[in-house]
């Protein structure tokens, strides 16, 4: 089965990795690849001054994040670190509107179903 890891901290992706090593990250082109392990804190806590220190605009944050809305929607199942409003809303609509209604807000896509096997 995949599994794949989100976060918006360069520290707590690393520790992710660590303790599933066979994860991947979600998005590999996601901003927070761009964040040095010096910044200790999570990009939604950074100042946009912060951020373009790393070349990260809040736009590019919030691409990230419905990027990683719209995958944790498709995903049969989740697990995370925190109660998050944002976590149980993508869970809720993959639950209740189920993939053919998720695929009719992103232009039809639908996640290939094959196993990555490492």
């Amino acid at each position: 089965k995949r599994v794949y890891h989100i976060s918006d901290s360069v520290e707590l992706m690393n520790e992710w990795t660590a303790k599933v090593p066979h994860s991947q990250l979600c998005n590999p082109n996601c901003s927070i690849l761009k964040i040095t392990d010096t910044a200790k804190k999570p990009t939604h806590l950074m100042s946009s001054s912060e951020l373009q220190s790393f070349g990260i605009s809040k736009y590019d944050l919030i691409i990230d994040s419905l990027a990683d809305f719209v995958a944790l929607s498709f995903a049969t199942s989740a697990v995370g670190q925190i109660k998050s409003i944002y976590f149980e809303v993508a869970r809720k609509l993959a639950k209740y509107g189920g993939p053919d209604s998720i695929a009719a807000w992103v232009n039809g896509y639908k996640p290939q179903t094959k196993n990555i096997t490492n």
